[in-house]
């Protein structure tokens, strides 16, 4: 999963509310850098 795939995606959940969806998009972070890392 690539993280261009993440933003897709989230992209509708962020087109909702950026700062409901701010959790979500932190945890999409994590998530990449985890992926990168490994």
């Amino acid at each position: 999963t690539s993280a261009g795939q993440i933003e897709e995606a989230l992209a509708p959940v962020i087109d909702i509310g950026w700062a409901e969806t701010r959790p979500v998009v932190d945890f999409a972070e994590v998530l990449s850098r985890v992926t990168e890392d490994g």
